[in-house]
């Protein structure tokens, strides 16, 4: 049997700015906002990786 990944919940402060920003982006890219900042996060982490 091997382990399966599940996924986590994590609640978030933001700016109020910073999140119409997100929809906004997120709507544009025909994505949930939380699937968006998923997104946008593990292209941070990867190039954060490469370096």
């Amino acid at each position: 049997m091997h382990d399966m990944v599940k996924d986590v919940m994590y609640t978030m402060r933001m700016d109020q700015t910073l999140k119409e920003k997100l929809e906004k982006l997120a709507k544009k890219d025909d994505r949930s906002l939380a699937n968006y900042i998923n997104f946008v996060l593990k292209q941070h982490v990867k190039e954060k990786e490469k370096s």
